[in-house]
């Protein structure tokens, strides 16, 4: 790619943007790959991920992820296969991408951690005291995060925030890779990210420029105000307009979010005032 003397993951994006097919080897876990995996989605491009069969090492991780399980993957076992898969999927069209508005009642996505410690504890107070209304995707509430979910949350979204845990905590390693995903759509579709991690830990190289450490969590509120006043910023323009094409019927459809807190302000829209439910308002 010609990366010498040159900024490196700008080369990657610059790749990315202007190729016909990216071919991901998703035989095993790796935070670049899946980085790189989404920020091809949003841009797009048609992504043929493929597996080598004969190796297991990261299935249950995989599993575990969730993102990528029902994606349909090219398995191979040898270059031979490999090669006339590959040729048989030229020209194959992308990922239909969901057509959704931008959110701006609650412009600003959070992926919290599946660990509670210090520094998430201070994120969603911070969050909270700034005023700037989000939605959220807690681990510890929901197991998996579904591709199509994950594309049309950051989709309608201004602003990203991903909240990385140390390596040495339990389920470290897939919710950061959940993390990388979800920050490499982000960057594809232009959106504000912010990627806090717990600790200084050496970071992959495509979004090391991007990460934000911590090491108390006193910090935290520094690091966040720059992209609060970014997506408030954002807001705060005449010309923003939803960019968002014209829904079909079925895309009309709103089947509600997968957190009960991301419906709180529309819950009035559809809220049917039953008998019981005013038994207990005239009791209250």
């Amino acid at each position: 790619m010609g990366v010498s003397g040159q900024i490196i993951l700008c080369e990657v994006c610059k790749s990315l943007r202007f190729t016909q097919l990216v071919v991901a080897d998703v035989t095993t876990l790796n935070f670049n790959l899946l980085f790189e995996i989404g920020y091809a989605l949003s841009l797009g491009r048609p992504v043929l991920p493929i597996r080598d069969t004969s190796y297991v090492k990261d299935q249950k991780l995989f599993d575990e992820l969730g993102l990528l399980d029902t994606f349909g993957y090219l398995d191979f076992r040898n270059s031979r296969a490999l090669c006339r898969g590959i040729y048989d999927r030229l020209g194959a069209s992308p990922l239909s991408l969901p057509a959704v508005p931008v959110n701006t009642e609650q412009p600003l996505y959070l992926v919290k951690s599946h660990v509670y410690n210090e520094g998430m504890v201070k994120l969603m107070s911070t969050l909270k005291k700034s005023g700037l209304r989000f939605r959220s995707f807690d681990p510890r509430e929901t197991s998996r995060l579904s591709l199509h979910e994950a594309l049309k949350q950051v989709s309608s979204s201004l602003g990203v925030v991903v909240h990385l845990v140390s390596p040495e905590r339990e389920g470290a390693l897939t919710h950061n890779s959940r993390c990388a995903f979800l920050a490499g759509i982000a960057m594809g579709a232009g959106k504000h990210i912010l990627m806090l991690q717990e600790t200084r830990v050496q970071q992959p190289i495509d979004y090391r420029e991007v990460v934000r450490c911590y090491s108390s969590a006193t910090k935290v509120p520094d690091l966040l105000i720059p992209l609060i006043t970014q997506v408030v910023g954002k807001l705060q323009e005449s010309r923003f307009v939803p960019t968002a094409l014209p829904l079909t019927v079925l895309e009309k459809v709103d089947l509600g979010d997968l957190a009960a807190e991301n419906e709180i302000r529309a819950l009035r829209s559809y809220f049917v005032a039953t008998g019981q439910y005013n038994e207990a308002l005239v009791s209250g």
